[in-house]
């Protein structure tokens, strides 16, 4: 099942890179890195998190993902 779920984010991530929204970069290995970041925080020690922190846990990592740490003003990279 974890498998289809790359598949399904690869797949998606792909569209998006035909569709220009996305800069190219290997979707099956970046599928695994995004979904490694959610599977292992919410794994970590057996937490429990409230629905509340679950949702400002997902904005974190998604914002993190799609937006990088970098500030690009500081770095020069506008990509």
């Amino acid at each position: 099942i974890i498998e289809n779920i790359f598949q399904l984010l690869s797949s998606y991530l792909s569209s998006l890179q035909k569709k220009g929204i996305l800069r190219e970069f290997d979707t099956k290995y970046t599928s695994m890195a995004f979904l490694g970041m959610f599977f292992s925080f919410f794994l970590w020690k057996g937490e429990k998190f409230n629905s509340s922190d679950q949702n400002a846990i997902i904005d974190i990592f998604t914002d993190l993902f799609i937006n990088g740490t970098l500030n690009p003003q500081i770095s020069g990279n506008k990509k």
